[in-house]
């Protein structure tokens, strides 16, 4: 049975995050056959930061049921999907990119590595929020 995680308006099952998690990380797969966009990829480390995330909720998925962590798990889902849009933000750019090569040689993508790299700052700090509750929780 799976545990549902209630913060606020906001449903969140912890299987709902483990699917988040590996559609972020099959979107980013495909997304990277720009030379540029997979160097950043590789750059912020995202691909790993992923990898263990997914398996700390393995870890996580068989733990009693506690508000705390469920709450820190909301957060961490969010942050997934904000990270997703943000790749497929850049994907698009790649997109049009292609259809306007003659126009503007290269893509903008500032603003987005900035967000991204802010982004994977965030969800850093609330990996280790949950890996702190679990320590207290064991």
């Amino acid at each position: 049975m799976e545990t549902a995680i209630v913060t606020g308006a906001t449903i969140v099952g912890r299987g709902l995050l483990s699917g988040a998690i590996s559609d972020l990380y099959s979107t980013i797969k495909k997304k990277t056959c720009n030379a540029y966009f997979s160097k950043i990829i590789e750059e912020l480390d995202i691909k790993v930061d992923i990898e263990i995330i997914e398996a700390l909720l393995s870890d996580v998925k068989n733990k009693e049921k506690c508000h705390t962590i469920d709450v820190c798990i909301s957060h961490i889902h969010e942050l997934i999907k904000k990270i997703k849009a943000e790749i497929e933000s850049i994907d698009l750019k790649i997109i049009d990119q292609h259809y306007t090569y003659f126009y503007n040689k290269s893509p903008n993508f500032n603003n987005n590595i900035k967000n991204l790299t802010k982004l994977k700052d965030q969800l850093n700090k609330r990996v280790n929020t949950l890996i702190k509750v679990l320590s207290i929780n064991l």
